[in-house]
């Protein structure tokens, strides 16, 4: 039960949890550096179809930056490119010298530095490393922002922002057939829930209106990626996408939220509505999240 304003709200916690601050992740490389590599293809090809004439100079400074990020006693040259498949590259295949480049701040990402493969000129398909996971989430995801802050450094934030954001709900809202329906959302926010129970602190309920409720107070994601010069601009590629999933498991679903870790703010208040029920979509005030612990 929470008071506000002498309005009583009822809301029931179904979870209250904690999420592990010294968790690792064990990366086979060369599967995880093709995954990184096909997905960044997958972004320039969506980039080029958006602004076709701007691609090769968003590249060229796009690997003057990661360029900046090798470390710079770190030796190893990654893999060969003998050991990549180019079989869904449609646009790095013209840039296989700038493979190594990408494969070397990954490396970086993850501090290969601090580890026996750093000796090796290049790594073999076995080799596999255990990291931290905050690096894992870095090196996840860095590798596609510096694009789209090579795209900033060009041309101008509010352009970078635009496409990015419009790159992200392409991603986002592709059609996926195997998609499980869900039928309301508490039991969408469960599932939510069940994602999140080694990444995040948080509260989660159902209040007397039938929103499904969850405060993050801690996110692994939010807290390693806003180390980047614009977090704004990570906003996009990460937690904007929070507001096409509850739609692609209900199209009646709808999500509010106004404050995110990445962006600043002490925590995350998302508010799931089903449009059935809530032909209004209103956010719970500030006042709510404050109280509800």
């Amino acid at each position: 039960m929470i008071r506000i304003f002498n309005i009583v709200y009822m809301i029931s916690i179904t979870k209250s949890m904690k999420k592990e601050d010294n968790r690792t992740q064990k990366i086979g490389l060369l599967q995880f550096f093709q995954g990184e590599l096909d997905e960044l293809d997958m972004f320039l090809q969506e980039f080029q179809k958006i602004k076709p004439d701007w691609l090769d100079t968003t590249l060229t400074e796009y690997f003057k930056i990661l360029t900046s990020k090798i470390n710079p006693t770190q030796t190893s040259k990654g893999f060969p490119i003998s050991e990549l498949s180019q079989d869904k590259w449609k646009l790095l295949g013209a840039h296989l010298p700038k493979i190594q480049i990408i494969q070397q701040a990954l490396l970086s990402f993850l501090h290969l530095e601090n580890f026996s493969l750093a000796g090796k000129e290049f790594l073999d398909r076995d080799d596999f490393l255990v990291v931290p996971f905050g690096d894992y989430i870095r090196c996840a995801y860095y590798h596609v922002y510096y694009f789209f802050h090579a795209l900033m450094n060009l041309q101008g934030k509010e352009m970078a922002y635009a496409i990015t954001r419009q790159i992200a709900e392409i991603n986002y809202t592709k059609p996926r057939p195997d998609q499980k329906k869900m039928n309301s959302v508490r039991e969408f926010g469960e599932w939510i829930d069940g994602l999140c129970t080694r990444t995040h602190n948080f509260i989660s309920g159902e209040d007397d209106d039938q929103h499904f409720i969850n405060k993050v107070v801690g996110c692994v994601w939010g807290e390693a990626l806003q180390q980047v010069e614009d977090p704004e601009l990570m906003y996009f590629l990460i937690c904007y996408g929070d507001f096409f999933t509850p739609k692609a498991k209900n199209e009646h679903f709808e999500l509010t939220r106004k404050e995110t870790i990445l962006q600043g703010s002490k925590m995350c208040d998302f508010c799931y509505h089903d449009t059935r029920i809530h032909q209004k979509l209103e956010h719970p005030i500030k006042e709510f999240w404050e109280k509800l612990c």
